[in-house]
């Protein structure tokens, strides 16, 4: 059986002017996800990075 369940989140992502390269190199999906948590006031266990792309550095994340 197969059961799908709705969940309560939010699902955005934040185009940064950086290489792929300078992003891995300040931290990667470990400090965004630690600097949109502060930023946002959430904890950081909230956030699930989904994707990480070029097109100067493009982070998808979700909020749950």
């Amino acid at each position: 059986m197969l059961y799908i369940v709705p969940v309560d989140s939010v699902t955005s992502s934040v185009r940064i002017s950086w290489t792929l390269a300078q992003f891995y190199a300040d931290g990667g999906t470990t400090r965004f996800v630690d600097r949109m948590a502060a930023a946002l006031g959430i904890h950081a266990s909230t956030i699930k990075v989904v994707a990480v792309y070029t097109g100067s550095v493009v982070v998808q994340f979700s909020i749950v």
